[in-house]
């Protein structure tokens, strides 16, 4: 994403899970990956979210 105010792209994180038993993903601004559970994508965001920071 970039922010319209400086020009400069910035880091985001996306978790998504689809309905039923099907793997979620976790996607950020270097590419995306793979999770058997829901927890470990959000565990993944949080530790990309205070890598970047």
């Amino acid at each position: 994403m970039t922010n319209i105010n400086t020009g400069e792209v910035e880091f985001y994180t996306v978790v998504v899970k689809r309905k039923g038993k099907a793997p979620s993903y976790c996607k950020d601004s270097n590419g995306m990956l793979k999770f058997n559970t829901l927890n470990a994508a959000k565990d993944e965001a949080l530790r990309l979210t205070k890598e970047y920071k």
